[in-house]
């Protein structure tokens, strides 16, 4: 901001045009700097206990593999993400469901999830334990069994490499992937509201894993501008 627009908005304030001053203001600083300076958001950490025995497949005409770094542009064209290619480098896996050549579904397993970015937030992943994430479906696809199919490969694998347990992240607002997850079987282990001033994030978790529920609080500062 230069010096003669720094005049202009304390002239502002100075003829108590409070609303247009901060109209000026905020009209100067992009939704990256305004994220930083306040954010606020909730969500909910889920569990899943891998079992043992063989599960039933879901459609018959929708096959599952795990995509290959060679397929990003049909993952780009089935959801835009820049990050797929350090994702495929650190070892994650993506499962895919596809039909006539088509993928129209995924979901990505990661083994050493230790902090979800956007929110700040520390994942602590127990031992024998997998952290699914960005699962997405083609929209015409959704509500039609696609996300079974993922989860049927997703537990075969599991089961292979004797994982226990899975987690996964789902935002506030998302309720269908909410009420999608607990029918499957996943449980609710803690809501978490976020909440982002000038740079210190203040986490306060709702345990319900714990019996009985407890909450707790959590403060740290960041300088990185999100």
């Amino acid at each position: 901001m230069d010096r003669i627009k720094l005049r202009k908005n304390l002239l502002l304030l100075k003829r108590g045009k409070f609303k247009r001053f901060f109209e000026v203001v905020l009209g100067t600083i992009s939704l990256k700097q305004l994220s930083f300076i306040f954010f606020y958001c909730r969500f909910f950490v889920l569990s899943y206990l891998i079992p043992k025995n063989n599960i039933k497949h879901g459609l018959k005409s929708i096959c599952t593999r795990f995509a290959q770094v060679g397929e990003l542009d049909k993952l780009n064209k089935l959801k835009a993400d820049e990050e797929y290619p350090s994702r495929f480098d650190k070892g994650d896996i993506c499962v895919v469901a596809e039909t006539e050549g088509q993928i129209i579904g995924m979901e990505w397993i990661q083994h050493n999830k230790d902090r979800e970015g956007g929110v700040d937030y520390v994942i602590s992943l127990p031992k024998d334990s997998v952290w699914l994430h960005d699962g997405y479906v083609e929209p015409s696809y959704r509500l039609r069994g696609v996300w079974v199919n993922l989860m049927f490969e997703i537990i075969n694998y599991c089961q292979k490499k004797l994982i226990k347990n899975a987690y996964t992240l789902i935002y506030s607002g998302n309720e269908i992937s909410i009420n999608t997850h607990k029918r499957y079987g996943f449980k609710i282990e803690k809501e978490v509201t976020y909440l982002r001033i000038l740079g210190i994030n203040i986490h306060s978790e709702r345990i319900f894993a714990a019996t009985p529920p407890k909450t707790r609080f959590a403060i740290s500062y960041s300088l990185r501008k999100r």
